[in-house]
């Protein structure tokens, strides 16, 4: 009850901490509340909702981040694509690795998350 009221709150980091909370607890009964946090304005919550998609399994968003793909933030976007790989979704994986190329922290460090993707970071390493 209380979890809901944080994921309710006015607040918005309170909200994206909350969702954090829902992750690390591997509560999915949270996701209906984290898809209309999803919509939210911030780019911050955006991003923490797009990977709770991910983390929490949730493939009925998997609509939802294949347009979060599309967003002007790069941080939303990878984050997207880091879940709907998770997901399943094995196209994904080159644009997170394009993004690494270009020097994408968050890009680099999604990488370091996923096996398939250690042969890109292993060519970062030698040629960075």
């Amino acid at each position: 009850r209380l979890m809901r009221q944080f994921l309710t709150d006015p607040d918005a980091q309170v909200r994206t901490e909350a969702v954090l909370a829902a992750v690390e607890g591997e509560r999915d009964d949270f996701l209906p509340l984290i898809r209309n946090l999803a919509l939210g304005a911030s780019y911050a919550q955006q991003e923490i909702c797009a990977l709770a998609f991910g983390a929490l399994k949730d493939h009925l968003s998997i609509d939802r981040l294949k347009c979060m793909t599309e967003s002007k933030e790069p941080c939303i976007r990878l984050a997207a694509c880091h879940s709907l790989f998770q997901l399943g979704e094995r196209d994904y994986l080159a644009a997170i690795e394009t993004d690494a190329r270009a020097g994408s922290l968050f890009a680099i460090a999604a990488l370091g998350k996923i096996p398939e993707g250690k042969e890109t970071l292993a060519q970062l390493l030698t040629h960075g």
